[in-house]
């Protein structure tokens, strides 16, 4: 899967209705998963917010 509508990935994963996400980029080595015990909204700003800090340590 890739990025969607609402929900953006920094590679190649999945995300689930509840606020999970998962994904890995290639290019950069680095793999991604998040689950939580709290279903969110969609989009879930949980998940965003740690994607975009990620993204951030390059």
């Amino acid at each position: 899967m890739v990025s969607a509508p609402g929900r953006v990935m920094a590679g190649t994963g999945t995300y689930g209705l509840g606020g999970g996400m998962a994904f890995a980029h290639l290019e950069s080595q680095v793999v991604f998963a998040y689950e939580t015990a709290r279903p969110g909204g969609f989009p879930d700003e949980r998940a965003d917010t740690l994607r975009t800090a990620l993204r951030g340590c390059r």
